[in-house]
Formats: structure tokens, sequence, C-alpha cells
């Protein structure tokens, strides 16, 4: 059998898994289920006023209640990488002084047609830039003076992306085009989500992650590299219906998770992920976004993955050295 039948025929099962998963999930009188108890999300890292709420969300994303499945006898290869590698180092970015920040982290808040917007260091090129939106004044403090300033801005849409959910600043004319990102984007349904931000064109897939306890009792991190970037489209992300049902009180805790990139907007290395209770979840745009896909197509994923990407067993070390066994 020839790889593009192979490939064919997973799709087609994958889509039969998701049909039966989604006719048969247990959903309330508004089609929407009822989470569970859990935590409050947190905001990704611009600068300062949001990046502790965002590393407790990347804490509950990488570290959270996580589910396990024993580790097969064979086990994994061991793949070394070195700890400054790691995403669940204990370092904090130190923020510069304010004269050596990039004008995206010192003027960090903007205020813009009834949204509030978080400034980055990202910055984009011209060929990047949409439309002109409008101007704003923007504010910023210096945290080591405790001084407050503000600069007005130019607005642009960034190509692709709806402005309710990030838009492009320059400063001043023939300077760079910042990135600012609204946290406080809501979007009604996974659809909406997916062509408000591009994703179809945007969204960058890298390695999937996995807790497994190994049979001495210990748990072990396993990195599945190079899943099928189709599969995943189809698997969990098929659905535009789909409502976002992510509440501050409920509890979304990974058993699988896909780390995403998106260039456009500075993005490296967050993440999507699935519960064993089959919802889908992720913290683009720095808080959560959550879709029950249905426990039988959350399941489903976990064991394409398990069953189909090579994984590795990630130890860390302090030497330089580490990568891919042979």
């Amino acid at each position: 059998m020839s790889n593009s039948e192979k490939s064919e025929r997973l799709l087609s099962a994958i889509g039969q898994i998701r049909e039966e998963a989604i006719a048969e999930a247990d959903v309330s009188e508004a089609g929407t289920p009822n989470p569970k108890k859990a935590r409050k999300p947190g905001r990704n890292r611009p600068w300062i006023r949001g990046g502790i709420l965002a590393a407790c969300l990347c804490l509950a994303v990488l570290g959270g209640v996580l589910l396990f499945r024993p580790r097969p006898e064979a086990g994994w290869p061991v793949k070394q990488v070195p700890a400054a590698e790691s995403s669940t180092s204990d370092e904090i970015a130190q923020l510069p002084p304010w004269d050596e920040q990039e004008m995206g982290e010192r003027y960090q808040s903007l205020s813009f047609e009834g949204a509030e917007y978080g400034g980055t260091a990202h910055r984009l090129d011209a060929p990047q830039i949409g439309g002109l939106l409008g101007q704003a004044v923007l504010s910023g403090q210096d945290l080591s003076t405790g001084e407050n300033h503000s600069i007005g801005g130019t607005i642009y849409r960034i190509q692709g992306i709806q402005p309710v959910c990030a838009v492009a600043v320059q400063f001043a004319e023939g300077g760079g085009y910042y990135v600012y990102r609204n946290s406080g984007y809501r979007p009604e349904t996974l659809g909406q989500f997916i062509d408000d931000l591009n994703l179809r064109e945007t969204l960058r897939f890298g390695s999937a992650w996995y807790t497994a306890r190994r049979p001495d009792g210990e748990y072990a991190t396993i990195e599945f590299v190079e899943p099928d970037d189709a599969v995943i489209w189809e698997m969990l992300l098929s659905d535009g219906t789909l409502p976002n049902v992510w509440s501050d009180t409920a509890e979304f805790a990974q058993e699988i998770s896909v780390s995403v990139d998106i260039p456009l907007l500075g993005y490296e290395n967050i993440s999507l992920w699935v519960t064993e209770d089959g919802y889908l979840a992720t913290n683009i745009l720095d808080t959560g976004k959550a879709f029950f896909i249905g426990e039988e197509a959350a399941q489903s994923f976990v064991e394409y993955v398990l069953e189909n990407c090579k994984g590795y067993e990630i130890v860390y070390t302090d030497a330089d050295g580490g990568g891919e066994p042979e």
C-alpha cells in the first residue's frame, strides 16, 4: 500500500471517529458541556503586567494535573537536552532598563476601539502591515523609577489578522511596527477563532508532549516528534461550530499537548492540548480557550500520537551537548 493510500485511510478513519464522538458527547440543553471546577488561567508575557499571570498559565499547562499511561516495556530512547533549554527552568527573564527596552516593551498598554492590548518586543516588516486603523496614546511605566510615560502611536492592521485579536503600532514615521495583542479576545466558536487569527496560514505545529509513568514509579517526559499536521487539523480543529466553553472555574488538565508557534505574532512554544474528558484547549492570545470535541475524539488523538509518532524520553543534563540518539 502506498503512503498516500495509508494517509487517505487514516484521515477517513479519523473523520468517522470524530462524527461518532460528536454524536455521543454528553452536552447540556444549550449544547455545551458542564466544565469541572478548576484554576483560573493567566496571561502570557508581553512584559511585567501580564508576565506573572502568563507564567502561571504556562505552568498549569506544562506542570498541572496530568494524566499518565504506563510506559511500554521497551521504553523510549533517551534524548539528552541541556537543562538551560528546559521550559520549566526556574530562571525568570529580567526586564532590561527603560532606555534599553524596545518601544513595544516600554509602552505596554494600548486602549483602542474598546479593547485593551499588551505590547511586545516583536516587530513586523512593512509587507506584513495592512490598512491604517487610527491614532492612539499608549502608556508605560519605568519600573526602576516608578515614573509613568505616554506617547502617541499609529495603529495598523496586521495582514490576515482581525484587529480584535492583534494590531501593529508604529511610533514614528519610518520606524518599526510592533505587535500588540488582545488577551481579552473571546471567540464564540472554534471556527471564529481559526478565522480571526488566520490559523490555517499562521499556525505552526511542533512536537507533542506527554508524561508517562515508568515501571520504577517515576514519571518521564516524552517528546513525540513530527506529528502529521493534516491529522492534527482533522482530529482536533475540523469542527468550526464548537463553542468556546472556557471559564475561570473550569479544569482543563492536559493529557497530551502539542507545542505551537505563531511567528507573525511573536509566539514560540505555546500550547494546544487535549484533556481526558474531551476538551481541546489552548493559551493562544495569552488566555485560555476551550472547545468540547468529545472524549472519544480526544482519546483517539492520544492513541494516534502514542502509536504513530516517534517518541523520546527527555533527560535534562548539565552538559551543553544533547540531541536525538542514533
